[in-house]
């Protein structure tokens, strides 16, 4: 039995897959899910949750991961006005990818 700290259930939006890729799916949708959860515009996520989160992928993947996403506009950094000595970064979705994710959840069925 593994002891790695990652989910026994995960899901991603296969338009994001389509589009971005596999990994960047299950980031996106999981940036998505904790926007929709905390009732927010922005999250923040470390490296470090996100490689408990995805047990399966490596610190340095991930790190890539959210790069790319960056890069390509599917995410940005939020920058709270706050000045405290927290490094992790705030993540805000593109408002269309957000809208997506909530489509695909709402027509999400269970066999």
């Amino acid at each position: 039995m593994s002891n790695r700290k990652g989910k026994m259930l995960q899901f991603f939006v296969i338009s994001f897959a389509e589009k971005y890729g596999l990994k960047e799916s299950l980031i996106l949708t999981e940036l998505c899910k904790q926007t929709h959860t905390a009732g927010s515009s922005h999250v923040s996520l470390s490296v470090l949750e996100c490689s408990r989160i995805f047990a399966y992928m490596s610190e340095k993947q991930i790190r890539i991961t959210l790069k790319k996403l960056i890069e390509i506009g599917s995410i940005s950094i939020y920058e709270p006005d706050q000045k405290t000595f927290d490094r992790t970064l705030q993540y805000q979705v593109q408002d269309e990818i957000y809208q997506t994710y909530l489509q695909a959840v709402t027509s999400l069925q269970f066999f």
